[in-house]
């Protein structure tokens, strides 16, 4: 593991401890529900600067939605697709945030972008993914990518 994917791994369970007050687990990616049995959500946010890539966050609509009304202080099932995006499309713009503080030289932060449905894939041209971190809350799986633009 990579300086830059210690600290990843450090900032997502500091980012789900203060946004959402519970601790988050690690785990081997192999647990990982494939996305055509489920359907998923998926954050990404861009960051550019002398090291440029992507975060990505992936879930179940399930537990995007679970997050959503703890976020927001609502009753379960009362989170609509917009609360959803809005929630997990703030999860990765901290988590974005705090990965660019850790970067030398500056970068810019994209907004965050989120999609959904069942067998999507997302591409950022130039990149390639260069770490996968699997994650468990409130007995679901999360995947963390971080994609790494080539120079």
């Amino acid at each position: 593991m990579t300086n830059l994917e210690a600290q990843l791994n450090e900032v997502i369970h500091t980012v789900w401890k203060t946004m959402l007050d519970q601790e988050i687990s690690s785990i081997e990616l192999a647990e990982f529900a494939p996305k055509k049995v489920n359907d998923g959500v998926l954050a990404c946010i861009q960051i550019t600067g002398k090291w440029s890539g992507a975060i990505t966050i992936e879930c179940s609509l399930k537990l995007a939605r679970e997050m959503a009304e703890e976020m927001f202080g609502m009753e379960p099932g009362e989170a609509v697709e917009e609360e959803i995006q809005d929630a997990i499309g703030e999860i990765v713009n901290v988590v974005g945030g705090n990965v660019k503080a850790l970067l030398d030289g500056g970068a810019e932060l994209s907004l965050p972008a989120v999609t959904s449905g069942v067998d999507y894939r997302v591409v950022m041209p130039g990149s390639s993914e260069t770490c996968r971190m699997g994650f468990s809350y409130g007995g679901e799986n999360i995947r963390v990518g971080l994609l790494t633009r080539k120079s």
